[in-house]
């Protein structure tokens, strides 16, 4: 009997020890907000003894949280059910509270300044697109002592360039919400300007100079003669003299500034020297004649061998060394422009170059040799070689271009060729031992000892025999 009673009351304490479903249940701090808000959310829970597992939050638009006490910001208008869910050890129970919390709409909030805030004294003005009703209110402040509570305010004025924060506050009295927007506007004092002279001469390069206000970092130029540029401190070139209007416009890309200006220039009439020579080109001592094109005016030469000379009319120049004679012809006008006309390397002085080229340079006899001309004069159009004589070397001798092929037996040959040109100059090269033709004499060799042991040294000896003499490197052993 006493066995029985404590099996009872085993059975008894274990049904009183067995955890229970909890009951879930939560609070708020706040059941209605706007949007941006937080509530704080509260716990409740009677867990009944049992042991936490988990705690699942749903605050109606998509967020959730596993915090006991959380607290959480509402990005969205609307009225919203707050679910919690507890897991323990003994159960799950979910608490639902529909349209637990409502979240109202902020006031739309919004407005705009226009003006030129690139001059001073600014005014600009506020235009307000803002929601509108009875229950709306608003509060301006301008950040420089101005102030205002009407729905559409003066305009914002300044004499005094900087940065200021205009602010707009909306609220609306029936929900208690408030919505802020501000524009940091800039009020600057920017000007463009142009630094250039009043006049320039007939195609003289003109630079032309920014003098815009300080931190101007873009420039569109317009020269008025169909260039344009983006450079700072551009350079522009006036091929016909004439009145052209310089236009710049300049800008301050950080500050959101820029100004259109012009400039009137008038380009005077510059002159144009020009001359002829002749002839262009030849073998020293060369004697060139040159002619005056130019019109009126003072004139400096400049031949390029040394000498110059002030006047219309030069003397003729010889020239003696070979190369090429940069001759200059400057002029001054009566407006004081000044012109140079140039002309690179209108003068050369060099003797036409005898080259030549083959087929094949050396071999066995009897060898057969084309050989072709590949001289080259100075100026192949107005000088052009127009007689050659090859020597090759053996008594044979050929006129013209390209000989016929020629047959060579053991030797070395020296090979000459003699060019010359249109206007008479002549020059001969000499290309020595440019042929060399051979002949395997005898191929022979000799050993000692010429019997013996293994592993005994023999000495072997070339006895061959090859004509003409040659290089070791011209001949391979097998």
């Amino acid at each position: 009997m006493k066995k029985l009673s404590l099996i009872f009351t085993f059975i008894l304490f274990a049904a009183l020890v067995k955890a229970q479903n909890p009951i879930a249940d939560f609070s708020a701090d706040k059941f209605t907000i706007c949007v941006g808000d937080s509530i704080q959310f509260t716990n409740l829970t009677n867990y009944n003894g049992s042991a936490i597992v988990s705690t699942n939050w749903n605050f109606g638009e998509g967020s959730v949280s596993t915090a006991e006490n959380p607290k959480h910001i509402y990005t969205t208008a609307g009225t919203f059910n707050i679910v919690l869910t507890i897991i323990t050890s003994g159960g799950t129970d979910t608490e639902d509270k529909s349209a637990y919390i409502r979240v109202n709409p902020l006031p739309i909030t919004n407005f705009s300044v226009s003006g030129d805030n690139c001059s001073l004294p600014y005014t600009g003005i506020v235009n307000n697109t803002s929601e509108t009703g009875a229950n709306i209110n608003y509060s301006w402040n301008y950040n420089n002592s101005q102030t205002s509570t009407l729905q559409n305010p003066p305009d914002f004025t300044s004499s005094s360039a900087g940065d200021f924060n205009i602010t707009l506050q909306v609220t609306n009295t029936t929900t208690g919400c408030v919505n802020t927007k501000s524009i940091l506007l800039g009020v600057n004092e920017y000007s463009a300007s142009i630094s250039a002279p009043s006049t320039s001469c007939y195609l003289d390069p003109l630079t032309v100079f920014d003098a815009s206000s300080s931190g101007t970092n873009n420039w569109v130029w317009v020269a008025g003669n169909g260039q344009t540029s983006n450079d700072q401190n551009p350079t522009f070139n006036y091929n016909n003299p004439g009145t052209y209007t310089i236009q710049l416009t300049a800008g301050n890309s950080s500050i959101g500034c820029s100004e259109t200006v012009s400039q009137t220039i008038t380009v005077q009439s510059q002159p144009s020297p020009s001359f002829s020579l002749t002839p262009s080109c030849g073998c020293a001592p060369l004697s060139v004649s040159f002619t005056n094109l130019s019109a009126s005016g003072d004139f400096v030469w400049d031949f390029g061998n040394g000498n110059t000379y002030s006047g219309q009319t030069p003397p003729d120049q010889t020239y003696t060394t070979d190369g090429e004679a940069v001759v200059s012809l400057t002029m001054n006008s009566t407006q004081g422009c000044i012109g140079t006309a140039i002309v690179y390397d209108t003068v050369t002085i060099a003797a036409p170059t005898p080259y030549i080229k083959a087929n094949r340079t050396g071999g066995c006899s009897p060898l057969t040799i084309q050989f072709e001309d590949s001289s080259f004069t100075s100026d192949i159009i107005n000088d052009p070689i127009i007689s050659w004589v090859w020597n090759l070397g053996d008594g044979t001798t050929f006129n013209g271009q390209t000989p016929p092929p020629h047959t060579y037996t053991v030797g070395k040959y020296d090979i000459t060729l003699t060019i010359t040109t249109l206007s008479g100059c002549s020059n001969a090269t000499l290309f020595p031992d440019f042929i060399t033709v051979g002949i395997i004499d005898n191929v022979n060799f000799s050993e000692a000892p010429n019997r013996g042991c293994t592993r005994e040294n023999y000495l072997f000896t070339n006895l061959s025999t090859i004509s003409p003499s040659y290089s070791n490197n011209d001949v391979s052993y097998y």
